[in-house]
């Protein structure tokens, strides 16, 4: 299953360089940059969540491309809201793509008004937000046990006493 994201995100790769208008050749290169990195080889081999996050930014990459390039129309801010959110409930860092969204939407001044382009923005930040909850929701506030002060202080502890060890190596 993994191969087949990895292939599926190569493809995407590609897309996404030629809707920022680079050559064929370039989007090849980046495509084989994607499936010669060690950690996709690696990630591959086991049952986890980082392929489909590789697979999830490279959509959302060929997508700010498309609404830079060819303008924020509704449908293309919806699906970037969608897949922006996936990501975020995929690993959380997938809200990076959020400011880069409004940055995109932002840029077409000329054929966008600023009342639509505000809209727009609202409407990929909603769907990201509602979409995006589910992993905030299934780690922070689905734990009963969640304690960020002592989660914090234990791990700062943890931290202190492995000092010795680490210079004894």
């Amino acid at each position: 299953w993994s191969s087949v994201l990895l292939l599926v995100t190569m493809v995407v790769a590609f897309l996404a360089v030629r809707a920022a208008g680079g050559e064929p050749w370039f989007g090849l290169t980046v495509a084989s940059f994607i499936g010669w990195q060690p950690m996709v080889g690696l990630s591959m081999t086991r049952v986890n969540n980082d392929v489909l996050a590789i697979l999830l930014g490279t959509v959302c990459c060929w997508l700010l491309a498309l609404v830079a390039t060819g303008g924020p129309t509704v449908r293309r801010v919806a699906w970037l809201g969608v897949v922006i959110g996936l990501s975020i409930s995929n690993k959380y860092f997938g809200i990076v793509f959020l400011p880069l969204a409004w940055m995109a939407i932002w840029m077409n001044r000329d054929s966008v008004p600023a009342g639509e382009r505000w809209s727009r923005i609202g409407l990929v930040t909603l769907l990201a937000a509602v979409i995006g909850a589910a992993w905030f929701i299934r780690t922070n506030l689905g734990s009963i046990d969640w304690n960020p002060a002592r989660d914090v202080s234990q791990g700062l502890s943890h931290a202190v006493t492995s000092i010795p060890h680490v210079l004894a190596l």
